[in-house]
């Protein structure tokens, strides 16, 4: 080899070393850089809580119709905090209160000013968000305060209206966890991978935990309009169908057993007792109200359209349980509460069903809120959590 082999050899040799040697600082700086921002990201940017009912941030504008929805005009912005919450964000210099429930603690069709919630904040001045989800049962808002409440250090206690939907599902289905109640560890674990909108069920994704993807996903997300199911449509054309359905159906008066189901509920209820115990947090049941009356006039009954047996919303059923059945099984429930409540100490009972009018000033169905049954609902729980 001459020596201008060996020159270029050696220049080559060089210059591969050198961009080996940038390339190799420019990927140290990188990870520095990376792990500088985690860092100071974690610092001033604290992560949010792991386990949430709602994805934080989301925004979605609903346009319930009026002749739908009696008591209902105009749009209605339903908007999720950045803590996975609908409402405000918590003031620790503030009582603060989570309600946890199905649909009737989340109240989709009316305004983020409309809600019973944002109503009862304005009366008390406490902090009041909610978790409350359509469909939810006792049991998933067991599992609620379980996992996600406790992620809450400036909590005075959490308010629970809870009971249709465990009566609506037992009605449908026969008892809601049948042979597997009590629950496994397993069956948990299954169920809180189904419920909550987490990362933290993919600990295997490492990246998905970081402070840096969690900022980037905030900023995507922000006031993000989300297309929303089926089952819960903008403007609510769905409940034309339903309730033409239960118009033409067979109507029930006999109750099946509630026995278990009533016992199951019970248990429940323990159970979120003994949670609230361990994460010092005051309880208060509130009965769940109803239009359901032993006589009711024909333009109330027309506005029904829950209470089938089987996958009623889906499928065409054609048995559905009559207003005075209906009533009688939600009292079923109401009274495990109000015996609970007699039981236990540092347990609060607010009687909403006793208290509210059943008429349409309060529910444009079976039992969701109107924009005036929301500030009724209110006024009752504000005098409530004050006495």
């Amino acid at each position: 080899m001459d020596v201008s082999s060996i020159a270029v050899s050696m220049y080559i040799c060089k210059m591969v070393n050198v961009m080996l040697h940038r390339v190799f600082l420019v990927v140290i700086s990188c990870v520095f850089a990376v792990a500088i921002s985690e860092v100071m990201l974690r610092c001033f940017y604290p992560i949010e809580p792991k386990y949430q009912v709602w994805e934080p941030n989301l925004h979605h504008t609903f346009l319930p119709d009026s002749t739908i929805f009696y008591g209902i005009s105009g749009p209605a912005e339903f908007t999720i905090n950045k803590d996975g919450l609908r409402g405000e964000v918590f003031n620790k210099r503030k009582i603060n209160y989570i309600t946890l429930g199905g649909s009737t603690t989340e109240c989709l069709y009316l305004d983020d000013t409309e809600t019973w919630q944002h109503h009862l904040s304005t009366q008390t001045g406490y902090g009041i968000a909610s978790m409350g989800k359509s469909g939810c049962t006792l049991y998933e808002n067991y599992l609620h305060l379980k996992y996600a409440v406790s992620q809450f250090s400036e909590l005075k206690g959490i308010v629970v209206m809870a009971g249709l939907n465990d009566m609506y599902k037992r009605l449908a289905h026969g008892t809601l966890h049948d042979q597997q109640f009590p629950l496994s560890t397993s069956v948990e674990d299954s169920v809180v991978k189904q419920i909550f909108w987490s990362d933290v069920i993919h600990k295997e994704v490492w990246w998905r935990r970081s402070a840096i993807f969690r900022l980037v996903s905030k900023v995507y997300h922000q006031n993000k309009q989300v297309p929303w199911t089926s089952v819960q449509d903008d403007t609510g054309e769905n409940y034309r169908g339903w309730r033409a359905k239960r118009q033409n159906a067979l109507l029930i008066d006999s109750l099946p057993d509630f026995g278990s189901a009533l016992k199951e509920f019970s248990i429940l209820l323990d159970s979120c007792y003994q949670q609230c115990k361990q994460q010092n947090l005051q309880l208060i049941l509130v009965t769940q109200a109803t239009l359901y009356k032993d006589s009711m006039p024909d333009f109330e009954t027309r506005l029904l359209w829950m209470g089938g047996r089987g996958n009623f919303m889906n499928e065409q059923i054609d048995a559905y349980y009559s207003p005075k059945a209906l009533l009688e099984a939600a009292e079923a429930y109401n009274d495990v509460l109000r015996n609970f409540f007699i039981r236990y100490e540092h347990v609060k009972l607010i009687d909403l069903a006793a208290q509210l009018p059943k008429d349409t000033s309060v529910f444009y169905d079976d039992c969701h809120f109107n924009e005036s049954g929301a500030r009724k609902v209110a006024a009752i729980l504000s005098n409530g959590l004050k006495h």
